[in-house]
Order: structure tokens, then C-alpha cells, then sequence
């Protein structure tokens, strides 16, 4: 037991950075309007936003969303 422990704090924490995850950036945005509810709703989660509403409400949601270095 103390060995897995010791090995576990020797692991290094690396980020995910929005490109390592499908879906979690938009690389075309005058495709969004074809996108599904269920991918513009990860879209938002990936970025702690609200994910409540219609598609179009979604849609609104990620084409006002704050400009931010995530993308």
C-alpha cells in the first residue's frame, strides 16, 4: 500500500487543453447552426456554461460566448 501511494504522488498533472477533447472546439463556426443539441450542449460544459435551453438558445449561448484563450 505505501508503494502505490508514494508512486501516486510521483505522478505529474498535465492539463487537457480544449484541442485534446472532440467537440470541444468549434473549427468552423458557420457550421454551428448544423450542429446537434447534444455536441453545442459538451461545447458549453467544456466551458462551465449554462447548458439549459432550446437549440437555438444553445446556439445563442456559443456564438455570444466571452472571448477567452480556451477558445
Amino acid at each position: 500500500m505505501e508503494e502505490e501511494t508514494s508512486s501516486i504522488r510521483n505522478l505529474e498533472v498535465e492539463k487537457l487543453k480544449p484541442e485534446d477533447i472532440p467537440g470541444a472546439v468549434i473549427e468552423n463556426e458557420s457550421q454551428i447552426g448544423k450542429w446537434t443539441v447534444e455536441k453545442l450542449k459538451f461545447w458549453l460544459k467544456c466551458r462551465h456554461l449554462n447548458q439549459q435551453g432550446s437549440k437555438k438558445a444553445t446556439i445563442k449561448k456559443v456564438i455570444t460566448r466571452p472571448v477567452t484563450a480556451a477558445g
